[in-house]
C-alpha cells in the first residue's frame, strides 16, 4: 500500500525524507516508524517518543493502523527553557 508522509518540525532530522511510502498492508503508525528511521544513524530515537501523529488530519496514536491512500503527518516540537 502506499502511504503520504509529511513531516514537520525536527521529525526530518531523524527520519528518512519521503513524499510516499510502500508498506504491508495493516501496518501500524509505530511499525511505520520503524522503518522510516535513517539508516545507519545511531541517534537517541527518545525524542520520537514525544511526537504527535495525524492520519487524514484526524489526530492518531501509534497503535492506529494504515491504509493505502492514509496520509499520515509527523510532528516533532522541540521545546527548552
Amino acid at each position: 500500500m502506499k502511504v503520504k508522509i509529511k513531516m514537520l518540525g525536527l521529525a526530518a532530522a531523524y527520519l528518512k525524507e519521503r513524499e510516499f511510502v510502500e508498506l504491508p498492508q495493516g501496518i501500524t503508525v509505530e511499525e511505520m516508524l520503524s522503518r522510516l528511521v535513517k539508516n545507519g544513524e545511531r541517534r537517541d530515537l527518545s525524542l520520537l517518543k514525544a511526537a504527535t501523529f495525524f492520519v487524514n488530519q484526524e489526530p492518531a496514536g501509534r497503535d492506529t493502523v494504515l491504509h493505502d491512500g492514509d496520509e499520515v503527518i509527523i510532528i516533532l516540537h522541540m521545546a527548552g527553557g
